[in-house]
């Protein structure tokens, strides 16, 4: 494991960068294998935890300790036990492992400061408390700490402990899956994310959220670190490691086949491959076009590896880099949503006003100026404008309220107009709209023809790219009156 050079941060923190914290300084003593310890920052306790300063603590506890300055991250290892936190954070690593914090580390005169019991069990300490006597004892023992043993699960078990962590990701340009890694973080492919411009993920619970941009990508090694718009507050798996997989275990791959999302298959670790430093894993559980960027898991639902190709044939060979290639960026993976950097970023597909797809329902009404009324999933704005014609408009949010789809009808002058006034109004608004796409409809109705419940319709159909758009016009609908209607959906709306 590469060791962090820890950067002498203090003198920087002292101009400008200590945030005010809500804590009391206190008398606690501090014991550990029997010596007091003195620090240039007494303990404090905050909310019911002592912090102490982290070099302090690491040091006291023979451990290695190594800053990030850009992430704000803290790392400490003793022997095979590697600790991180960072600042503000109330999830940290333990060997990779998401572990929920009481109170995140802080920053108090100068010195960031650390739970001292979560940093002393963690590294393999036993720690006493005295209430009488305010004073924490610990015992270092230095002896191998000896984890608790793991249970296997059943396919059943596992897919119910992971499926939601399993992620589809949908470009402009392809189709993939990805796994949850962090807060609104997502591990996948680097092929997935090929020439694309803007995309989504979407969740097992419906909701899709747009991509921000790349963290991280490594074309070499096939994986890619992105960012989403928003986090959805589920919690990232659990990491297996290259070095515990075995020909012949069990294994268990969830990914997006052609679309049919999380579908789950399961094999048999067939071969592992560690050539020149890469890991790959073979397994006999099935990866098709559309799993690449999902996740390879063994019995202990940890993931052990991202599906990444398969080799044609009827031989079941296929492939998942493993996971330990991705670990030079876990860095990221216990940073707050709003912190993580993005390299390079999406180019948000705009409606109009600055309204994009993943964006709130607040979000859109601080953007839409005219009145609204509210139903449910559905924000609808009855007196707005599209290309200067008066339109009414429906917002359509996800479960989670994200924006999902768009529907825009033109009723005002449109239900009396003639069949030539409606070509007319139609064509107007199809050259604008072609002009703002970009790109010619995949599919087109041309010519008026009996459709549904349309007397007689038109339409222009743009998809294979994102958003999908639908442009059409039906005349005498219903023997009652005509319509003009744009639907702009980030889902297939024909």
């Amino acid at each position: 494991m590469k060791k962090l050079v820890f950067l002498i941060f203090s003198i920087v923190f002292l101009f400008g960068l200590v945030t005010p914290i809500s804590a009391s300084a206190s008398s606690v003593s501090i014991i550990i294998d029997g010596k007091e310890q003195t620090y240039d920052q007494p303990a404090i306790i905050d909310n019911g935890s002592t912090l102490v300063p982290m070099r302090g603590i690491f040091e006291s506890l023979n451990a290695s300790i190594g800053w990030d300055q850009e992430t704000k991250t803290v790392t400490g290892e003793k022997g095979d036990i590697s600790v991180q936190l960072t600042l503000g954070n109330k999830k940290a690593l333990v060997n990779g492992q998401a572990v929920e914090l009481h109170v995140p580390a802080k920053v108090l005169n100068g010195r960031t400061l650390v739970p001292l019991r979560f940093i002393s069990e963690s590294l393999g300490a036993k720690v006493g408390w005295d209430q009488e006597t305010k004073t924490v004892t610990i015992k270092s023992g230095d002896a191998v700490v000896t984890p608790a043993p793991k249970k296997k699960l059943t396919t059943s078990e596992l897919v119910k402990k992971v499926d939601e962590q399993v992620v589809t990701v949908e470009t402009d340009i392809t189709y993939g899956s990805g796994v949850i890694v962090g807060d609104g973080l997502i591990l996948t492919n680097a092929h997935v994310l090929e020439g694309y411009t803007n995309g989504y993920v979407g969740f097992t619970n419906g909701a899709k959220v747009g991509i921000t941009g790349i963290v991280e990508i490594n074309k070499e090694k096939d994986l890619a670190l992105i960012k989403l718009d928003t986090s959805m507050g589920i919690n990232p798996v659990s990491f297996g490691s290259f070095e515990d997989v075995g020909k012949g275990d069990d294994a268990v791959a969830i990914g997006s086949p052609y679309g049919l999302k999380n579908t789950v298959s399961t094999g048999i670790i067939s071969n592992v491959y560690n050539e020149d430093g890469f890991r790959l894993i073979q397994t006999s559980a099935q990866i098709e076009a559309g799993s690449s960027g999902g996740g390879l898991f063994n019995m202990y639902g940890e993931l052990v590896g991202i599906n990444t190709f398969a080799i044609d044939s009827s031989g079941d060979l296929n492939f998942a880099i493993a996971i330990d290639e991705a670990l030079d960026w876990k860095k990221y993976f216990t940073m707050n949503h709003s912190n993580i950097p993005v390299k390079e970023k999406s180019e948000r597909f705009t409606l109009w006003n600055g309204i994009s797809f993943g964006m709130t329902m607040d979000e859109v009404k601080e953007l839409e100026t005219t009145p609204f009324h509210e139903e449910g999933n559905i924000i609808a704005f009855p007196f707005a404008e599209f290309y200067d014609y008066p339109v009414h408009i429906e917002y359509t949010f996800s479960t989670e309220g994200y924006l999902q789809e768009v529907g825009i009808y033109f009723i005002e002058g449109v239900t009396d107009l003639t069949k030539q006034q409606l070509t007319e109004r139609y064509n107007d608004i199809y050259s604008q709209l072609r002009e703002d796409i970009g790109f010619d409809p995949i599919d087109s109705l041309e010519g008026w023809t009996e459709s549904g419940n349309y007397e007689e319709a038109i339409y222009d159909y743009w998809y294979g790219q994102y958003p999908w758009v639908f442009l059409v016009a039906g005349y005498n609908v219903d023997d009652k009156a005509n319509q003009l209607n744009i639907t702009i959906s980030i889902e297939d709306s024909q």
